[in-house]
């Protein structure tokens, strides 16, 4: 059980755990090859994840950026 909290801690979907079970209930080497190949796609997957969520934020950072340079201009140029 605590090495399922660890993989649902970890991100890894129910559905990917369900597929390593078989790894957990009766290890093996050809089973730990297995679920290495697993978690080692569920890393990549969560590395596309965060990369992908690094450039939205670089993008609203920049969006927030032209907010300020707008407002700054606004107040410069006052009422």
């Amino acid at each position: 059980m605590r090495l399922i909290q660890a993989f649902l801690a970890a991100g890894v979907p129910s559905s990917t755990i369900a597929e390593m079970a078989p790894c957990m209930s009766e290890p093996t080497e050809d089973r730990a090859r297995q679920a290495l190949r697993i978690m080692g796609r569920e890393r990549a997957r969560l590395s596309e994840a965060i990369d992908g969520l690094a450039a939205a934020r670089t993008a609203l950072d920049r969006l927030i950026e032209d907010n300020h340079a707008y407002l700054t201009r606004s107040a410069d140029d006052g009422p």
